[in-house]
């Protein structure tokens, strides 16, 4: 059985809401040595007319960070090479509505995992991407066997390759373990006796 750890709440770098769709705003300690926040308006996806909502950020370096979120009909990243941020707007899965990224870790500069969920013949569904060799691209998730809808809201990677995911689904909670380059598998988690509506929000 995999071990599970659920967590309210882990991060070394606050990410916030864009509060209009020309400008954001990211803080950020200067340094190790002094941990004074600082503030500075991000980069927003070109031509978007709605405010860009950062929802998790991963950090490898003082240097290198990706945050990732989205817009309600877009999904987006930020990242920041060597104090300067960029934004790009991700591909959306054919036919899907409403995407949303919720979770990402990064093992390193290069290599990171996204994960959320859309919404697909008005079914929610899970969401991942892979940034590898420096582009993203959308992964292929299968549904837990018995579902009508599922989410992940939390993922880890230690490597390239080694990575795990957890969420919800209408069974219980889930977790999803890559398969191969560009898709997961998805499982149901047991649940302890007498729970009701039990869910997974994050992983380490």
């Amino acid at each position: 059985m995999r071990a599970i750890r659920r967590i309210g709440l882990r991060a070394v770098v606050l990410a916030a809401m864009l509060a209009a769709p020309l400008a954001g705003i990211f803080a950020g300690p200067a340094s190790a040595a002094t941990p004074t926040w600082t503030v500075a308006t991000l980069p927003v996806p070109s031509g978007s007319t709605s405010p860009l909502t950062l929802t998790s950020v991963s950090c490898v370096s003082s240097t290198s960070c990706v945050a990732v979120g989205g817009t309600g009909s877009a999904v987006a990243t930020e990242t920041l090479v060597s104090g300067k941020w960029s934004v790009a707007t991700l591909p959306v899965p054919s036919g899907a509505s409403s995407p949303a990224l919720i979770s990402v870790s990064c093992s390193s500069s290069t290599s990171c995992v996204a994960v959320g969920h859309d919404t697909s013949g008005g079914t929610t569904v899970p969401l991942a991407y892979t940034l590898s060799g420096g582009t993203w691209q959308v992964d292929t998730e299968s549904m837990p066997s018995g579902a009508t809808s599922a989410f992940l809201a939390g993922v880890s990677c230690v490597s390239a390759t080694q990575c795990y995911a957890v969420g919800t689904a209408s069974t219980g909670p889930i977790d999803a373990i890559p398969n191969g380059p560009t898709s997961w598998a998805v499982g149901s988690l047991p649940v302890p006796s007498g729970a009701t509506s039990p869910y997974l929000t994050g992983v380490s």
